[in-house]
């Protein structure tokens, strides 16, 4: 199946024909004079503790902190003006760090965010955080977990306690199963490694307790990381489509900024602030404006971390987009 869908990829990434119509429905959907974006990811902080070898931290070179009320707040607010509807609690940190993340998942929903996610290593989630969390409205949790035996998640995720993580996700479980009412979906990501091999008691046991196990892959975070390996289809720097990011999502850093994207863990390209500017005003103006049009002219030379980004290899998510571009 692998095999069969790595062919297909590559057959379909150098058709013209389908590089024709993809083109096409982008071209339709995308109008860099409108914009329409449906999700908000937010870095309550990039703090974190723990320094995964499939994560550049070492290389993180903005100031670290934790967002404060005020810029969550008016974010928040922001994003249902602009009729966002989808948070994303998720940065180059990990959100437990911030005391607050329960009370910040209700504020969102209070104020009428349909969607929370949030994204998390699970080490700090001890039974209150983890109650909290699960009575809190959020509506998904996605924990990497990453590795299923203890030596081997020591050295994906130094520091951490195996133990003390997969007992707090099954707490969480456990929790869920007695309480009636609005529960999370709670997704449990292992990461990927190549000929990786994983205990599947452990998660035989968590999939009976309700969560659901993915993997995604390895990305190289725009070509900031060494350690991924894209073959067959590594041709980004000679062809590659508009990130559909750029017209449906929003980055807000803990300090305020709006970054590129998630990629973009360093802020280099800084489009505002919304303590000094309002979101509207940031995603209309025109660094952004410049961006979508040179991924519209697919010239992506010289944007540093599109120019190596995964993303704009993606054969379908522009088939998907109903909001991007319409009036």
């Amino acid at each position: 199946m692998a095999k069969t869908k790595a062919f297909l990829r590559e057959f379909l990434f150098n058709n013209p024909v389908y590089d024709y119509l993809y083109m096409s429905r982008i071209r339709k959907s995308a109008d860099a004079g409108i914009v329409k974006p449906d999700t908000l990811r937010i870095e309550l902080t990039n703090l974190c503790n723990t320094s995964c070898i499939m994560c550049p931290r070492d290389k993180l070179t903005r100031p670290q902190g934790i967002m404060s009320n005020e810029v969550f707040e008016r974010a928040v607010k922001q994003a249902l003006a602009l009729g966002i509807g989808k948070i994303l609690f998720s940065g180059f940190g990990e959100p437990l760090i911030d005391a607050n993340i329960v009370e910040r998942i209700k504020y969102a929903k209070k104020s009428g965010i349909s969607l929370v996610h949030l994204f998390s290593n699970a080490s700090l989630m001890g039974k209150k955080i983890a109650a909290g969390l699960a009575d809190s409205g959020l509506d998904l949790l996605v924990i990497s977990l990453d590795a299923t035996e203890e030596k081997r998640f020591s050295g994906i995720k130094p520091g951490l306690n195996f133990n003390g993580v997969t007992s707090n996700i099954i707490f969480l479980l456990d929790y869920l199963s007695g309480k009636n009412g609005h529960n999370p979906k709670i997704k449990v990501r292992l990461t990927g490694f190549e000929n990786e091999i994983y205990d599947m008691r452990l998660l035989d046991q968590l999939r009976e307790k309700g969560a659901q196990i993915v993997s995604p892959g390895l990305h190289s975070w725009s070509g900031q990381w060494e350690g991924a390996d894209f073959s067959p289809v590594r041709l980004m720097a000679e062809k590659g489509w508009p990130c559909y990011l750029l017209w449906t999502s929003v980055t807000l850093l803990w300090d305020g900024s709006v970054s590129l994207c998630c990629k973009d863990f360093n802020c280099i390209y800084n489009f505002g602030n919304i303590k000094n500017e309002g979101l509207a005003e940031i995603l209309q103006g025109a660094k952004l404006a410049d961006i979508r049009r040179r991924h519209l002219e697919r010239s992506f030379a010289g944007l540093k971390l599109c120019a190596s980004c995964e993303s704009v290899q993606s054969l379908l998510p522009w088939w998907r987009i109903k909001n991007a571009g319409q009036k």
